[in-house]
């Protein structure tokens, strides 16, 4: 057991395999000591955490759905799970997305400590609706603080209606230890990683590079991730004659030995009706290792790329633009070198991970009072 006092970081699903950031920025603390608090695993990402530091409902429940039932209801966590987080000592909760401010709320309560929340992105980019913000309303009672993980997403807080008291904008960054930049490679490779859903714009990436393999012959487009748009988006690479390679899930060590092989990050995110890109732990990822990203000026990716610093941005859904600018990057090695170069800078005086962390332990500090 540390002398050092825990901060409890809950997550309902632990953890999904592209939340790498919440395992990251726990493991980055200095002054508390991490434990990972969850109603059931998720092994998709379990493996990200040491299960010496999970506590998990189905610890001690053999059924989350009646383990729940009772909170459901507003009379509390169950006893002996609380008894177990209680022998941990700790003196903050912090929950990931304010969605899950209620139970998160809950267990703070119940173990007699603070809690701060994350608003990750599709936790408050849903239409404000008067329901939508009677909801977020209760959320931000519960918090003690309310982190943005840029400030597109704060002024989404703001707007719906976060005290200004409580809410603080602070970018989680990235471990940078193994990220050392390298070269940009002379092969025109453009690789995209993420999940395959509407949000991140992939259509309109295939879309550009039909347009990109006709200035650059030699071009490919690398696709890392899974999603419930695949098959749709393989559909559309045959229709379009790209010959994307889809290469699916693949290991943190992997994604960041593909990005090495690469030319540049794809970043095509764009806003939808519910959801819209935070910040991206990928764009500063692919920047610490010296790759420049371009992609759309959408969401919060304005703050982690730099425009005509470290990478291109065109406005949303502008497909002639996004292939003007991979074209652009692909064809002039000294653009691409100038451009990663500045990223890998530019990473490492913003996103430091352990600097952040200290950031952030300050926060739970004045959330404890």
């Amino acid at each position: 057991m540390t002398d050092k006092p825990t901060a409890l970081v809950f997550r309902k699903r632990l953890l999904a395999y592209s939340e790498t950031f919440v395992a990251n920025q726990g493991y980055a603390l200095r002054r508390h000591r991490p434990v990972f608090v969850g109603f059931q695993q998720d092994r998709a990402g379990l493996h990200h955490l040491a299960r010496r530091d999970v506590e998990m409902l189905t610890d001690v429940a053999s059924s989350v759905g009646v383990a729940r039932l009772p909170m459901r209801l507003g009379l509390g966590p169950p006893r002996i799970w609380m008894r177990r987080l209680a022998a941990t000592r700790p003196v903050v909760l912090h929950t990931h997305f304010i969605s899950a401010a209620k139970p998160g709320g809950q267990l703070a309560r119940a173990l007699g400590v603070p809690m701060v929340a994350t608003a990750h992105g599709n936790d408050v980019t849903n239409p404000l609706t008067p329901a939508f913000r009677k909801e977020l309303a209760a959320s931000f009672a519960l918090c003690e603080r309310v982190i943005a993980v840029s400030q597109f997403i704060a002024d989404r807080l703001a707007d719906a209606g976060c005290p200004d008291d409580k809410l603080v904008q602070h970018y989680i960054g990235i471990p940078l230890a193994g990220l050392d930049p390298t070269p940009v490679p002379s092969a025109p490779v453009v690789l995209f990683v993420g999940r395959f859903v509407e949000k991140k714009g992939i259509a309109y990436l295939l879309k550009a590079f039909r347009q990109v393999q006709a200035q650059c012959p030699g071009a490919r487009l690398q696709l890392i991730g899974d999603g419930p748009l695949r098959a749709s988006l393989q559909a559309l690479d045959r229709e379009l004659d790209t010959r994307a390679e889809f290469l699916g899930v693949k290991t943190p060590d992997e994604v960041q030995a593909a990005m090495r092989a690469a030319r540049v990050l794809a970043a095509p995110s764009v806003r939808t009706e519910r959801d819209a890109e935070g910040l991206g732990m990928v764009f500063l990822e692919a920047q610490a290792l010296g790759r420049p990203v371009v992609g759309f000026r959408s969401g919060g990716i304005g703050e982690a790329v730099g425009h005509n610093q470290t990478g291109l941005l065109a406005a949303e859904r502008d497909v002639e633009a996004l292939a003007q600018n991979l074209a652009q990057v692909l064809l002039d090695a000294t653009l691409a070198q100038t451009l990663g170069t500045a990223g890998a800078k530019r990473v490492r005086a913003r996103f430091d991970i352990t600097r952040q962390t200290g950031a952030l332990e300050s926060i739970y500090e004045a959330a404890r009072g």
